[in-house]
């Protein structure tokens, strides 16, 4: 038998979660929790769930968050990429928690979800396709597909790169495999 434990916001303790509606949990390889909330911003577990910071729009200057929602979290050598749903997507430096936001990067700033294979981030955009941001040379291609029924897929929900790096998208056209 599992035995679960609720964590929740409490209005009157400020190391409890932002918010309750939890978009996205994110693991890093030191075993922290990231978690993207729908307008609570990113809250950051370090490793003791009654240690949580909150990062939002109303955080210190430094490390200030341009949205509250956060649909994805993704992690790089040196970065926290963080998705959201309003402002496209910034990054978290994890040595001085600076936070940058990176606005004009994709072709849309309602970001679904954001993966990282091989330094590459791929993201999953609606309404424009999906485009893969090479972190080391800073370049960005974006790409938009059609179905067979010559039906436009440019909401892309989820992105995912395989071992072989066949990118997987699903859409409500459901899912496109490249290869």
């Amino acid at each position: 038998n599992e035995s679960f434990t609720n964590y929740r916001h409490e209005s009157i303790n400020k190391q409890s979660l932002s918010q309750n509606s939890i978009y996205d949990i994110y693991i890093d390889n030191q075993s922290n929790i990231w978690l993207g909330t729908y307008f609570g911003g990113l809250n950051y577990v370090f490793r003791n769930p009654y240690n949580i910071t909150t990062y939002s729009p109303t955080y210190n200057q430094k490390s200030k968050l341009n949205s509250e929602i956060i649909s994805s979290i993704a992690e790089s050598k040196d970065h926290i990429w963080i998705a959201t749903e309003e402002e496209g997507i910034a990054k978290l430096n994890k040595n001085t928690l600076e936070i940058t936001p990176l606005t004009n990067l994709t072709k849309s700033n309602l970001i679904k979800d954001v993966y990282i294979k091989d330094d590459k981030l791929y993201i999953a955009q609606v309404g424009v396709g999906f485009s893969i941001y090479d972190i080391n040379t800073n370049k960005i291609n974006h790409y938009s597909y059609d179905n067979s029924a010559n039906r436009s897929i440019e909401d892309v929900n989820r992105i995912f790169v395989d071992n072989h790096n066949n990118i997987y998208l699903s859409s409500f056209y459901g899912v496109l495999v490249s290869s």
